[in-house]
This record gives C-alpha cells, sequence and structure tokens, in this order.
C-alpha cells in the first residue's frame, strides 16, 4: 500500500503536466450532433508538418462530445471525420469551422467546437427513346471548378504554366445504370451539379485487319446495331442546353430522369502503306467525347476501329525502323463520321523531325543534368508530345513533329529558363515552331534569380504572377503557402517586373485564371526583381467572399 501511496504521489506531477482537450462535432448548417465521429488531435510542428508522437484520436458519443486527455503540451490541428461528411469542397480551402488550431500549455483545458458537411445523393433512372432498358450506362455528376491541385505544405512553392487555372468541367463520381436503368450517385458535396450520361465502353473497340481481310461482315462478328450519344440532363445533346441540379448537404434528389438519344454505330478503316515493322494505331476523340482514347499496337498496316458513334475523330499512327530504331515515323488524320462507316482512310508515314539540344547553366551554378528531362508539347491536339532524357553533360535528343511546340520543361528548384536559342537565332518565348527552324536547340539556365519575401496572412495563398516579356515562360507563374506567421519566401525568381497577391478563401487553381484575377487587380502589389536581388513586400489579404 505504501509503495502504491508513493506512485500515486509520483504521478500527480506528470499529470498536472498533461492537457486536455473536449468539444463537439455538429453538422454545418442543421447543427444536428454527429455520433460516432473520429476526432483527430495532430502535432505541429514550426513548419506545419505533423511529426510521428503526439497524435491523439477520440470518438464522439451521441451528442456528438469527445474528450481528449493526457495531451502532451504544444501545438496542434484537430479535425474530424465520418462516413456521409467531407471537411471540405472539393478546389476549395478548408472553412475554418472545419478545423481548429491549438496551442496547449501544460494543464491547459481548451474547448473546440468542429463542423462537418454533409454529402448529398442524386438518383434517378435513363430512359432510352425506343423504350428497351440500357444498363451499364455510365452517369457522371460534373461541377465547374478550377483544377484541383494538391495542397502544399507552409514554404513549398509550386510553380505553374500561364495556361493553366482556366475554369473547367470536372467530375465529381458517377455511377453505372443496373438492369432497370437506375443510377445512385452518392457522396457529393453540396453545390451545383450537371449530370451526362456516357455509354461504357464496348466488348469489340477495335479490329486488326490484314490485307487478307475476311469480308466486313465476318469480320466484325456480332456487333449492336445501336448505341446513344452522349447526354446531358434532362434529354440535352451538347452541355449549352444542359440543366444544372442543386445539391444540398444531407439530401437527396430522388426520380431524375434522363433521356437517352438512340444512334446508329459505325467504324473506320485505316491504313498506313509503306509502315517499317509494327505500328502503334491510335484513336482520339475530339472534343465532348463519347468513348476514351484509345491505342494499341500491331504487326498489320491496315486497322479497323469499331463501334463508334457519329462525331469527329482524330486517327494517328506511329511506326520505327528496325533499321533506323532512333527514327520514327508519323501521321495522323481527322476524320468526320456521319450517317455511315469511313473506310479508305489513308495515313501517308512521315519521319518525324530529329532535334539534338544542350541545356547549360549560367555562371557557377551547380546543376546535376541527370535525371533531368526536357519536354516540349504540341500546340496541334492530337500530336504527340515530345520528351527527353538529358544526359549527365547537358546534352539530349527529341522527336518532333514540323509543327509548332511550347517548351515547358525542364525546371529546378535552384534555376531558371533564361534564353532558348534555335540554332542562333534566340527565341522570345518558350514557343517553337519546328516547321520554320533548323539547328540545335540550346536551352540555358539562369543562375542570377532574385528573391521575393513578405508577410500576410497565416495559410493565405501567395501568387507571384509574371507581366511583361516573362509573362509566358515555364515556371515563373508561381504559388506559395504563407506560414502560420505569415511569412512567405519564393526563394527562385527570375529578374523582371511581377505583381503579388494574397488570398484567404480563392479556391485552388483559381488565382492562377487572369479573368479571375481582374476585378483584384487594385488589390496586388507591383514588385520589380532585380537579378541575384532581395524584394521584400507586406500584402493586403484578399477575401473573394465566393
Amino acid at each position: 500500500m505504501r509503495a502504491l501511496f508513493i506512485l500515486m504521489l509520483a504521478g500527480a506531477p506528470l499529470a498536472a503536466q498533461m492537457a486536455t482537450v473536449e468539444g463537439k462535432v455538429t453538422e454545418m448548417g442543421s447543427g444536428h450532433a454527429v455520433r460516432k465521429a473520429e476526432v483527430i488531435l495532430r502535432g505541429l510542428t514550426r513548419t506545419g508538418d505533423p511529426p510521428e508522437p503526439d497524435n491523439y484520436a477520440a470518438e464522439t458519443d451521441a451528442n456528438g462530445h469527445f474528450l481528449i486527455e493526457g495531451i502532451v503540451p504544444g501545438k496542434y490541428q484537430a479535425t474530424s471525420s465520418h462516413a456521409g461528411f467531407i471537411t471540405r469542397l472539393a478546389g476549395k480551402p478548408m472553412q475554418p469551422a472545419t478545423f481548429a488550431q491549438l496551442t496547449l500549455a501544460a494543464g491547459a483545458h481548451a474547448t473546440v467546437d468542429l463542423k462537418l458537411i454533409g454529402t448529398g445523393v442524386i438518383s434517378g433512372r435513363t430512359i432510352p427513346l425506343n423504350g428497351e432498358i440500357v444498363p451499364g450506362a455510365y452517369v457522371e455528376a460534373l461541377q465547374y471548378s478550377y483544377p484541383v491541385r494538391a495542397e502544399s505544405p507552409p514554404g513549398a512553392v509550386m510553380a505553374v504554366l500561364p495556361g493553366d487555372g482556366r475554369k473547367q468541367l470536372e467530375s465529381r463520381g458517377g455511377s453505372i445504370s443496373n438492369e432497370r436503368g437506375e443510377f445512385r450517385i452518392f457522396g457529393l458535396a453540396p453545390g451545383q451539379y450537371y449530370l451526362r450520361v456516357l455509354e461504357m465502353e464496348r466488348r469489340e473497340t477495335a479490329i486488326e485487319c490484314t490485307s487478307l481481310c475476311a469480308p466486313e461482315e465476318e469480320l466484325r462478328g456480332p456487333r449492336p446495331p445501336m448505341g446513344f450519344a452522349t447526354v446531358y440532363y434532362p434529354s440535352a445533346p451538347d452541355f449549352a442546353r444542359a440543366t444544372p441540379l442543386e445539391v444540398v448537404s444531407g439530401g437527396e434528389l430522388r426520380n431524375i430522369e434522363i433521356r437517352l438519344h438512340p444512334q446508329s454505330i459505325y467504324s473506320i478503316r485505316a491504313t498506313a502503306p509503306g509502315a517499317h515493322g509494327g505500328i502503334t494505331w491510335e484513336l482520339r476523340s475530339r472534343g465532348e467525347s463519347t468513348r476514351s482514347d484509345f491505342s494499341t499496337g500491331a504487326d498489320s498496316d491496315n486497322f479497323q476501329f469499331n463501334d463508334l458513334l457519329p462525331g469527329s475523330y482524330v486517327v494517328s499512327a506511329t511506326s520505327q525502323d528496325p533499321e533506323h530504331p532512333n527514327q520514327s515515323f508519323y501521321a495522323r488524320q481527322v476524320v468526320e463520321i456521319l450517317d455511315h462507316d469511313v473506310d479508305g482512310v489513308t495515313l501517308l508515314l512521315a519521319p518525324m523531325k530529329t532535334v539534338t539540344g544542350t541545356v547549360k547553366a549560367e555562371g557557377p551554378l551547380a546543376v546535376r543534368f541527370s535525371g533531368m528531362s526536357v519536354e516540349l508539347d504540341p500546340d496541334s491536339p492530337g500530336a504527340p508530345s515530345a520528351t527527353a532524357r538529358v544526359n549527365a553533360d547537358g546534352a539530349f535528343t527529341a522527336e518532333v513533329l514540323p509543327e509548332p511546340y511550347t517548351l515547358v520543361r525542364p525546371s529546378i528548384a535552384t534555376a531558371y529558363i533564361k534564353s532558348v536559342k534555335m540554332g542562333d537565332r534566340e527565341l522570345a518565348g518558350p514557343n517553337i515552331d519546328f516547321a520554320r527552324l533548323d539547328g540545335p536547340l540550346t536551352i540555358v539556365l539562369g543562375a542570377d534569380a532574385g528573391r521575393v519575401e513578405g508577410t500576410a496572412a497565416m495559410g493565405a495563398k501567395i501568387t507571384l504572377i509574371p507581366s511583361g516579356a516573362g509573362a509566358n515562360w515555364p515556371g515563373r507563374l508561381k504559388m506559395v503557402n504563407a506560414d502560420e506567421n505569415g511569412k512567405f519566401a519564393f526563394p527562385v525568381v527570375a529578374p523582371g517586373e511581377y505583381k503579388l497577391f494574397a488570398w484567404q478563401d480563392a479556391d485552388s487553381g483559381a488565382p492562377f485564371d487572369p479573368e479571375f484575377r481582374k476585378p483584384y487587380d487594385s488589390q496586388g502589389v507591383n514588385v520589380k526583381v532585380e537579378p541575384n536581388g532581395r524584394s521584400s513586400v507586406q500584402l493586403p489579404v484578399i477575401v473573394t467572399g465566393k
């Protein structure tokens, strides 16, 4: 008994040093208590990264109440979760009510209330105009938003291309209709949605054909005579005439009926005369698609794509000469399907252009070229991109079409693309027309970058927007999250003129869109970055309320 009493006395001071957190988890909007929600208390370091130790968990009771005891003093972030609920809307920052940051002193007792956002459901059925049930149709919920980007920890700089950040339709989930044509899409965050119905991939997507083909009827085998075109709710053939649906927290939209438009299906038969060895055949839909892209390898210079709905497609073929493995041949053609099969598509393979080049580092910059890659994106939809590995000495070789491309990489954390030359001609930007320009491609990485730092609000998204001649160069459009003290830094900034913005509640990706930034232009701060210079700014925080 005496030994036990001594242990109890020794443990008392330790218990007094520990902290306690309690609170309640409720549904945002209704205020209803959320039973059996999991509450996580994650320890935060100075940079916001959770260490492995000092993490705690609890479950709420029938009243949504939770209690966590024995917490080591320090900084923490509290969040909650439960099936059927979310803590953030897609593409948007976490709302303050869904999490809390706590600084717990020894013996502290903190109270925190957390909110969860209830998800909704859309259910209904598809109705073909011919009265037949169509199982296996894919009903997809689409929502307008800016491209979703992974949240980077404070201090990590994200660099993007100038074209990024445009608002677009993104899928938020879908459902395959059952044998009665019924569908049910669940887990949808509150908001406005458009429904699109796509026909699932058919069993026979394409059939290889040799010069000694069987008759077309035998080649096809059993072929479904009808398919259906892409349809937007309630029965619109294109998105412009679609009707949106509003999903509320915890609600379900029932008995949604979507009428399908049956259409005949057709084929495209193509040939690539004079092909060298095997061919890679590819079919790509243009614009809004009722099917996925299709690519396959074949030994024949004839190929047939089956079960295609009316629309516009790009058919392409790529081949390599076995005697010259570094030389590729390529051809593509736009094919329109109206109301009949398309035969006689002839792809005249032509050699791709081989471009040699060098990546160089300016001045004393220490760069490890091995493992770096040069990436060129074609301006024409459907054309192949070019990616070339850079050797240890900076040399690379790429195959491109004689068409315009845009240089999107290389990018490294310690330098920037300063200049690009094609032969002896220095280019004004990252756009390269390989139809008009010849000679080796030289990419120079600059070592005289400046630094931009400053203060804003804690957790604000800071965007660095280039202007003038450098606006189109890859990697100069950047974003960083301010740390817990509101501090931020862009350690590698190409010399030039920029404008900085600090956003508190902007959707992820939205600050990269010029149209989104336009109403807030006067709240940005201009800065000129000199070679090897250092600039410090204090930014006002922009609250969009959207």
